[in-house]
């Protein structure tokens, strides 16, 4: 299926509840209370080129004006999308991280930031596996989340707590990414955590 740009309700299967929860009720805080890493996205839209980008976990929709157009940003937070909508008028769309409403081969590069960390570590390798199936061959995969070893639901000084994390060090996030599918160009660390760009192969 490919994104409509509503902003509508779909049965999501296997989000983590609780999580989305907290981010529908602390949109508004989120919004004003996270820091736009904007060179990072207008170097990976000046990469993909003029393909579609998917900004998967796209929050308040904060990267979606540099990753401009055409991209289409996914969120399960309907309290996030609210404020995305409101930064990016008829790009945005309700979706699961493990449900991905894309059709197949249909985007040119996806944009993962600080959303895969919401996974517990052994569902991320399906994830990947579906993005793959969404990107063309070729296409771009960037991926950030908090670098370490700590996984659950009370991570230390979380000022949104209860939220689900998985943290990753850098060898073990490429491992999975090269066994999804993808090859990894480029590894390092940005403002709160660390990052991986790979291709599709």
């Amino acid at each position: 299926m490919y994104p409509t740009g509503r902003c509508t309700s779909l049965y999501l299967p296997d989000v983590d509840e609780p999580t989305i929860a907290i981010y529908d009720a602390s949109a508004e805080y989120y919004s004003t209370s996270r820091r736009v890493d904007s060179d990072r996205a207008l170097r990976f839209r000046e990469l993909v080129g003029d393909g579609l980008i998917a900004d998967l976990g796209c929050g308040t929709g904060r990267f979606l004006g540099e990753l401009g157009v055409p991209s289409v940003g996914l969120d399960a937070s309907l309290g996030m999308l609210e404020f995305a909508r409101r930064a990016a008028p008829g790009r945005v769309v309700q979706g699961d991280l493990e449900a991905i409403p894309l059709a197949d081969v249909s985007v040119e590069g996806v944009f993962a930031s600080f959303c895969l960390q919401h996974l517990p570590r052994p569902k991320v390798a399906a994830v990947l596996g579906d993005l793959r199936r969404a990107l063309r061959v070729g296409g771009f995969l960037e991926v950030a989340l908090q670098e370490g070893e700590y996984e659950g639901r009370n991570r230390p000084g979380d000022d949104l707590p209860g939220r689900w994390f998985s943290f990753w060090d850098l060898p073990a996030l490429s491992a999975v990414i090269d066994d999804a599918g993808f090859t990894v160009l480029d590894t390092g660390r940005v403002p709160g955590g660390i990052r991986v760009l790979s291709v599709r192969r």
